[in-house]
């Protein structure tokens, strides 16, 4: 697959927050790539333990990160995505080393550090 719809920033959450303070999650940057979009036919819904509803809007796939965790957020366009899958492995055509990646679009924007 030829990763050429465009560059996505992957940030991870931080809290900010000194001791005693209400939480102040923040993004910090912790990569930037050239991505592929994933096509899927309809928009899946994943129910969480707590029941939660998760819609996936996009599907995306990078070269192999394994730095990547759950709950990074990745920026596409400027929307923000929570990543909410992930996938290490090998892309069948070419042989290489990728990260697939689930996203659900983020509601309330994190600011950026």
């Amino acid at each position: 697959m030829i990763l050429d719809s465009g560059i996505c920033q992957i940030y991870k959450v931080k809290n900010t927050a000194r001791p005693g303070e209400m939480p102040n999650e923040t993004l910090v940057q912790i990569a930037e790539c050239w991505y592929g979009e994933l096509s899927f036919e309809s928009s899946p819904i994943q129910y969480t333990e707590n029941l939660e509803q998760i819609e996936i809007a996009q599907r995306i796939r990078i070269l192999q990160n394994r730095e990547l965790q759950e709950k990074a957020v990745v920026i596409i366009d400027g929307q923000q995505y929570k990543v909410e899958r992930l996938y290490h492995g090998k892309d069948i055509e070419s042989g290489e080393l990728i990260t697939d990646m689930n996203l659900s679009r983020v509601v309330k924007a994190y600011a950026i550090e």
